[in-house]
């Protein structure tokens, strides 16, 4: 089967970029990025790379804590770190290069949701790696051009039972298809979380809500127990240093565990300043004038209520890849759009 370089592409970020975490290499998944952006990019763009690579090196060691904590906390804050970074600073990694929907990007997804069942429900893998994966899966949503292709992608979402991924397909789909609405529910929304994000007293309530979920023993698999660990300590404008969170929850109950809320994480490791940012720059790409740019984001931005994004390089690296993508769909029989030199019109321009 003879693939298009867009096709190609498709593939890689929607099939191979997922199955990093599922075969335990996330790591992977960052080289895949690399390649993308030295391929591709002027050479100030490789510059940016390394510079990031080399900034996390050095935040993910400022912890007060760090030489205390184990391989795996110290691990997982340069991971953390990496992450974050790339996701400020992303939109100034400059490259694209076209993405475009295939048989076998078809085909390979139903594989790698099958192989990450068995994996998960026979072997014994842990279920976060499916709904890791899946996010990348989802997004091919924004590259399918046919609803077979589309619920290919969103039976991601549900094969996985990843809740918060199914509210943001319902969400992005229905509000934010369009740029007017983007701009009307985004900018209120990010003014009321930033006004929260800089108030002592929005983490004190947010403790007394915690503690009486606790204590009605509704505990939403321990997520209770690690967010009140987190809002319930000393706010700071720049942080504890990386991976304190996560020291902070296995002190708490005693064995590692990541917070499952990156908002919560961004603002005990990396302190308010970093958190208000993040919040920016979502809300920048939310309100972006380029469709799949806003969907994507809107995915990652409900994904960090629950998961654990910046954890896994496979997240980071898809949606990455889909904001600096130019998304492509053959040519139907009617358009309302202006057809491209090579058949194909951009996502948003195909009206049968």
């Amino acid at each position: 089967m003879r693939l298009s370089r867009s096709e190609l592409n498709g593939f890689v970020i929607h099939v191979l970029v997922p199955a990093c975490v599922l075969l335990d290499a996330g790591f992977i998944a960052y080289g895949i990025l690399a390649a993308y952006i030295l391929r591709l990019a002027k050479p100030v763009t490789w510059l940016l790379l390394l510079g990031l690579v080399a900034a996390a090196w050095w935040l993910s060691q400022l912890a007060p804590g760090y030489a205390a904590m184990s391989q795996q906390t110290q691990f997982n804050a340069l991971n953390t770190t990496v992450g974050l970074l790339l996701l400020l600073s992303g939109h100034w990694l400059k490259f694209g290069f076209r993405v475009a929907p295939s048989t076998m990007t078809d085909i390979g997804i139903v594989v790698l949701l099958v192989f990450a069942v068995i994996d998960t429900m026979v072997l014994g893998a842990p279920a976060a790696l499916l709904q890791v994966a899946s996010f990348s899966v989802i997004l091919y949503m924004l590259v399918a051009d046919t609803k077979l292709r589309k619920s290919i992608a969103v039976a991601g979402a549900f094969v996985a039972g990843a809740r918060v991924l199914i509210l943001a397909i319902v969400a992005s789909w229905t509000f934010f298809r369009w740029r007017s609405f983007a701009l009307a529910l985004t900018i209120p929304a990010l003014c009321i979380a930033v006004y929260l994000a800089v108030q002592p007293e929005s983490y004190q309530e947010a403790s007394l809500f915690l503690t009486e979920l606790r204590n009605d023993r509704i505990l939403l698999k321990g997520r209770t127990n690690f967010w009140l660990a987190l809002v319930s300590s000393q706010m700071t404008f720049f942080g504890n240093g990386a991976g304190s969170a996560v020291m902070l929850i296995e002190q708490t109950i005693g064995f590692y565990q990541l917070p499952h809320n990156e908002y919560l994480r961004i603002m005990f490791d990396y302190g308010v300043v970093t958190l208000v940012a993040t919040l920016i720059v979502l809300g920048w790409q939310v309100s972006s004038q380029s469709n799949h740019r806003r969907v994507a984001t809107l995915f990652l931005a409900f994904y960090m209520l629950t998961g654990n994004v910046l954890s896994f390089p496979t997240v980071i690296v898809s949606y990455l890849l889909i904001m600096h993508s130019e998304i492509r769909v053959p040519l139907k029989r009617k358009t309302t759009g202006p057809a491209t030199a090579n058949g194909s019109l951009e996502l948003g321009q195909v009206r049968a």
